[in-house]
């Protein structure tokens, strides 16, 4: 994932965080150390998308698309690929399917999480 030029650069420290927290666990001790967390994170990250989307200055930023990706992933570890809550999100991600410069960024992230869309 590229840096973000437009996004609350804390955001992106605290997704960053959330993914070595992720890739660290085991099964013995989960994911629920953090669910809250989690779920604020993909809050937070879902609302900065929409602030730079309705903000003149920025509505055609790279950045809504990687934080609406980013706001999926964190639900994809915490909730997984068939809750209600990741189809939710993965409903922004879907909206960049169809133009050119998200296209593959999207069918990469299908890939990743196994989705069907």
């Amino acid at each position: 994932m590229p840096n973000w030029s437009d996004a609350d650069w804390t955001l992106r420290v605290r997704y960053d965080s959330f993914i070595v927290k992720v890739s660290e666990m085991n099964a013995t001790n989960g994911i629920a150390d953090f669910h809250q967390c989690g779920l604020q994170l993909a809050r937070d990250l879902k609302l900065e998308a929409q602030k730079l989307g309705y903000s003149r200055a920025y509505e055609f930023s790279s950045d809504i698309y990687w934080l609406l990706q980013a706001a999926a992933t964190v639900l994809f570890f915490l909730v997984g690929s068939q809750s209600t809550v990741f189809r939710e999100y993965l409903k922004g991600v879907l909206y960049y399917r169809n133009f050119e410069s998200t296209s593959a960024r999207v069918k990469e992230f299908l890939a990743f999480t196994q989705c069907d869309a």
